[in-house]
């Protein structure tokens, strides 16, 4: 029999609770606690989730290195969606491009990337979503809709890379683990 292996968000809550304080993510000379950022991340999941977002589907993600990526990524990740993060210099239109490529079911963003992420939604008929930078998120609708449903996928990311080439190429990321 094989060993189940614990997803990312249930991974994280263990180190919470084996750390408790000690142990974490700094950020602004701030020690965020493993289990804080877990607890973020379970909220923003269940937050999601009544918004229709589920297993399978693609959601971009729009955000700078800040808590918010993170608990986004976990989120997303324990729903068991595909993060198709979007870098945070690209404009309306080009976001709204990869968006349409990757198939996204919704877009969640930081709040400085709030204008951004609605343009570009709108232009693809998708919800979005925003969020604080820091803890506490505070997550609330940008632009309304329904994430859209998709069938199960063993991804967990899709990325796009365009340092070579003048198109985004994906790269896509498999939920399993290598061996």
């Amino acid at each position: 029999m094989t060993a189940l292996l614990p997803t990312s968000p249930s991974f994280l809550r263990l180190q919470g609770e084996r750390r408790g304080a000690a142990g974490g993510l700094v950020f602004a000379d701030r020690l965020i606690p493993w289990g804080e950022l877990a607890a973020a991340a379970d909220e923003l999941a269940g937050w999601l989730a009544r918004r229709g977002v589920g297993a399978g589907q693609h959601v971009g993600v729009t955000a700078a290195n800040e808590p918010a990526l993170v608990a986004m990524l976990y989120a997303l990740w324990g729903l068991g969606a595909v993060a198709v993060p979007i870098g945070v210099r690209a404009p309306a239109a080009e976001t709204a491009r990869l968006l349409a490529h990757a198939r996204v079911s919704g877009l969640l963003a930081d709040t400085p990337r709030a204008e951004v992420a609605r343009d570009a939604a709108a232009a693809v008929g998708l919800p979005a979503w925003v969020c604080r930078p820091e803890l506490p998120l505070a997550p609330r609708v940008l632009r309304r809709g329904r994430a859209r449903s998709a069938a199960r996928s063993r991804l967990a990311a899709i990325a796009y890379t365009s340092a070579l080439v003048e198109l985004p190429l994906p790269v896509a990321r498999d939920r399993e683990p290598e061996r």
